[in-house]
């Protein structure tokens, strides 16, 4: 059985990319791997797991290390795509700002290209935030939306209401970023109109 969760994620050592065919992994024609600055959720949406592999508690790695890891990618492999696949990435926005602003000092800004594909919440995003994960490396953001009915977001234990996602969407509009949006369809108690509304809703936004 589980009895802790690792607190000193830079105690961890990087994944051996050595052994891996790197070509056979690419974004367009850049090389491209994945990484993880940070481990757990408190959120615990009803639908996730993440907090009970993880944990609940948000752990980091220090942007040190994280930099370190990347640099090594990009100089040893030629890795120039980096995808992050934390549980909630941007959950403290100041770290998650501060690491930013180290990837375009350490880079420069249109260097390399950063993604989220696992997911970032959309309420742990402000307009600051945003417009330094382009600077950084960003195109497109992932965004969890789940549902327009606010029953079945409050029984999900959705932390913020559709109106947050809309403003963050105009957001990243402004400052350039396209946007996906991950519906989630079939959960219990939904019906076939609920998910009908929230295709359509979403139909009528800038959002793949």
């Amino acid at each position: 059985p589980l009895q802790n969760f690792i607190q000193d994620l830079d105690s961890l050592p990087p994944p051996a990319r050595e052994l891996l065919d790197l070509d056979r992994y690419r974004m367009g024609k850049r090389r491209s791997t994945m990484m993880i600055t940070s481990r757990g959720c408190p959120h615990r949406c009803a639908y996730c797991s993440a907090h009970l592999v993880m944990g609940p508690s948000f752990r980091t790695r220090s942007p040190e290390a994280i930099l370190e890891e990347m640099m090594t990618c990009q100089r040893r492999y030629g890795i120039e795509n980096f995808d992050i696949e934390d549980d909630n990435f941007t959950f403290d926005q100041e770290r998650a700002k501060r690491l930013m602003s180290l990837i375009i000092e350490t880079f420069g800004e249109g260097k390399i290209e950063l993604s989220a594909m696992n997911g970032i919440s959309f309420a742990s995003l402000g307009g600051e935030l945003l417009k330094l994960m382009k600077r950084a490396g960003f195109h497109t953001i992932n965004l969890s939306y789940v549902s327009t009915d606010p029953s079945t977001k409050e029984r999900m234990g959705r932390p913020k209401p559709a109106t947050a996602f809309d403003r963050i969407l105009g957001r990243a509009d402004e400052i350039g970023l396209d946007v996906v949006a991950y519906a989630i369809l079939g959960m219990p108690g939904q019906t076939v109109a609920e998910m009908a509304d929230t295709l359509i809703h979403l139909m009528g936004k800038r959002v793949l």
